[in-house]
């Protein structure tokens, strides 16, 4: 990846389409390359070129999904398509492995996720237990398991899945819109929130 540099006042890089230097200014940035078509990542850098390509720097990569994820098993209403996919991928899980722990037919969580069919109340709070479940499972197989898992634990109990179940609602209001602020991250991940400019180019 070409090496970002600074030039007066500015923070730039090569652009790697036209080989023009781009200009990096924070801003609000519409984070789709999660594979949700909400998530808007507040107060980051992104680099923009004359030609049109645009290239984010995104923060703490495994904190910002746990924090994505956390925000959806939080939502109460129930889950679209593109949330399905998001939690089972981030709980590890293939569509069969996910299918058969639901006790449904993997057609049947094929059109959950593509949207043609509306997931039930009852499998939604089941879908996010479980995934809840699969990515604390993911946690655990890193190095250093027990602090770090403690440590997740005590970040993940602050969602009541009881309470959680109890509060969605049996309507289907599409994707929910969430936004993250890099601030949020160091909750979620290893990695420091970057506070400023100068942080950018050390």
């Amino acid at each position: 990846m070409p090496k970002e540099m600074t030039k007066k006042n500015d923070i730039t890089r090569r652009c790697g389409e036209c080989g023009k230097a781009m200009v990096g200014r924070i801003e609000n940035y519409h984070y789709t390359e999660c594979g949700l078509q909400t998530v808007t990542l507040k107060n980051i850098l992104v680099f923009h070129c004359e030609c049109g390509a645009i290239i984010a720097r995104i923060p703490a990569m495994a904190g910002l999904h746990r924090a994505i994820t956390l925000s959806l098993i939080c939502k109460d209403s129930l889950l679209a398509g593109e949330e399905v996919r998001f939690l089972r991928k981030m709980a590890g899980l293939t569509g069969v492995e996910l299918s058969n722990a639901l006790g449904i037919h993997k057609a049947t969580l094929s059109k959950w996720e593509t949207g043609t069919r509306g997931i039930t109340k009852n499998s939604d709070g089941s879908l996010r237990l479980i995934c809840f479940v699969g990515m604390v499972q993911n946690l655990i197989q890193q190095k250093d398991i027990v602090p770090k898992v403690a440590e997740e634990i005590r970040k993940l109990s602050a969602v009541n899945i009881n309470k959680l179940l109890r509060e969605i609602r049996e309507v289907l209001e599409g994707p929910k819109d969430i936004r993250i602020d890099p601030e949020q991250l160091a909750l979620f991940g290893e990695e420091r929130p970057v506070t400023s400019l100068a942080e950018l180019v050390q």
